[in-house]
């Protein structure tokens, strides 16, 4: 059995500049889950929380122009979860934890 590494220059991935996310609290959070970007966001805001398979659960848009934001978690059901936060061509993610 004889492998051969293949080359394909138009398979490609992305790059994003890292969006530095300051600050996630309460972490496990309940109700509320506080994100303080470290600076000011441009344009619109996106976040994208996502179970351990990948879902999205909560995807919301919000206006630019701030540096603290909140999202409604109490609907989730507890576990493990990933916040991906979008601006300005950057992008940032943490694990959060839900808990009941």
């Amino acid at each position: 059995y004889t492998a051969a590494w293949i080359s394909n220059p138009w398979v490609s991935v992305p790059e994003y500049e890292t969006l530095d996310v300051a600050k996630i609290y309460p972490n496990p959070v309940k109700d509320r889950l506080n994100i303080e970007l470290s600076e000011l966001s441009q344009g619109e805001v996106v976040f994208k929380l996502s179970d351990v398979q990948g879902r999205t659960i909560i995807e919301e848009t919000l206006a630019g122009g701030s540096m603290k934001y909140q999202l409604n978690t109490s609907n989730l059901s507890a576990g493990n979860y990933v916040l991906r936060v979008e601006n300005g061509g950057k992008v940032g993610t943490r694990k959060i934890v839900v808990s009941n």
